[in-house]
């Protein structure tokens, strides 16, 4: 585990995403959360699989990190009984062998929570005015030594 962030942390990039910029952020350590599969028994992912398990879906042979593009990450109710729809969550991964979980737990999805909605503001165009960005969630899979750190920090 890193002194930064344990393993499994969800953290959100506000940098262009290419395919250069997202191999050097997997070179240090960071995947994106877009539902792919990575290989159980690959040493550097372990540490992550143990944390998530096949809880964002998974095979024999592989576990998936969640896939967030485009959606909002939300908590699980807990027994808090604030989600009335707590219970009917679903799996992510509804066509692989293992879906990942579903009801109350980490991973499930809300079925029908990606709906279309408008919001009215008194002046879009001063509050959005030449601002754009991409968060893409980013994991921090495995624990590192602190030059590694040093130069992720350096990197970006």
């Amino acid at each position: 585990m890193s002194s930064l962030y344990p393993v499994g942390c969800v953290l959100p990039y506000a940098g262009q995403v290419t395919p250069t910029s997202e191999a050097a952020l997997i070179a240090q350590g960071f995947v994106p959360c877009d539902g792919r599969q990575l290989a159980n028994d690959d040493p550097q992912y372990q540490s992550l699989q143990k944390v998530i398990g096949n809880g964002y879906g998974g095979t024999k042979t592989a576990f998936c990190v969640p896939d967030y593009r485009g959606i909002f990450l939300r908590g699980t109710d807990g027994g808090a009984g604030v989600d009335p729809n707590a219970a009917t969550r679903t799996p992510p991964q509804p066509t692989l062998a293992i879906p990942g979980n579903s009801g109350d737990a980490v991973g499930s999805m809300q079925p029908g929570g990606l709906q279309s909605h408008t919001h009215t503001y008194a002046s879009a165009e001063a509050m959005h005015a030449g601002i754009e960005m991409e968060l893409v969630a980013l994991f921090f899979p495995r624990a590192f030594h602190e030059p590694v750190q040093q130069r992720a920090a350096e990197a970006f």
